[in-house]
């Protein structure tokens, strides 16, 4: 028997490259094969514009999930900017006909809420960006050596914000109709009602857990994040040999 390993797509949050999970390669247990998510922009898409409107985003991840959509087990995870793409992008995948995830993991954001409450997020997303970053001139001082790249940088995450404020969840006509781990910081600023209201919009209650760190645990508290992945992911087998 063989182990067929489950694709997980890794979507980051804004500003951010698939570069973020390239530690996780070395945490994930065997039958878990990362597959970084790469926006347009940055890291190995460095020459490409960056998306405009969040449309272009969604259909930029949709097209890196598709290929292997219905080739076996699959997962998507998602981070704050990254997790609203995850979700949006399930309902993509359902309307294709495409094979649901086995799992979708949605991290540091809170369910969907009415649109007068929207703004007071999004800031709370700036600022928690800006802390993480520990701006100078409005870069990460990593980035201040190379005006290229800070140029760059500077460019993606006006984007990544830009169309993030413009937006707007629309009604599903059905809900998420496979297994949903919520992950959320014990020093972010998302309460634990918001968590819980993930729960209205997924067919089977979702397990929210909660992880030390802020906005940005999954950098600081990576293996408690991956240790839960990994166990929420089930192990499948084939009785097929490899050839």
């Amino acid at each position: 028997m063989s182990l067929i390993k489950t694709q997980l797509f890794c979507i980051p949050y804004a500003g951010a490259s698939a570069t973020m999970y390239m530690p996780w390669t070395n945490l994930v247990e065997d039958h878990i094969h990362i597959r970084p998510v790469e926006l347009a922009g940055r890291g190995s898409r460095f020459d490409e514009p960056p998306s405009l409107n969040f449309s272009d985003a969604l259909d930029d991840v949709l097209q890196q999930i598709i290929p292997l959509a219905d080739k076996g087990p699959y997962a998507i995870f998602g981070h704050s900017m990254g997790a609203v793409l995850a979700f949006e992008v399930y309902y993509q995948l359902l309307n294709k006909k495409y094979p649901k995830p086995s799992h979708l993991f949605l991290s540091g954001r809170p369910a969907p809420r009415e649109k007068s409450k929207k703004n007071g997020l999004h800031q709370m997303i700036r600022d928690k960006l800006n802390k993480f970053f520990i701006l100078k001139g409005g870069i990460p001082k990593e980035l201040a050596k190379h005006p290229d790249l800070a140029k760059s940088f500077r460019k993606v995450l006006q984007s990544d914000l830009g169309w993030m404020a413009s937006y707007h969840f629309q009604p599903k006509p059905v809900k998420v109709d496979c297994p949903v781990t919520i992950f959320c910081g014990l020093g972010d600023r998302i309460r634990r009602e918001d968590a819980a209201a993930w729960n209205n919009y997924v067919s089977s209650p979702c397990t929210i857990t909660w992880i030390e760190g802020d906005h940005f645990f999954l950098n600081s508290y990576t293996q408690e994040l991956v240790s839960s992945i990994n166990q929420a992911i089930p192990k499948h087998s084939s009785n097929k040999e490899n050839a």
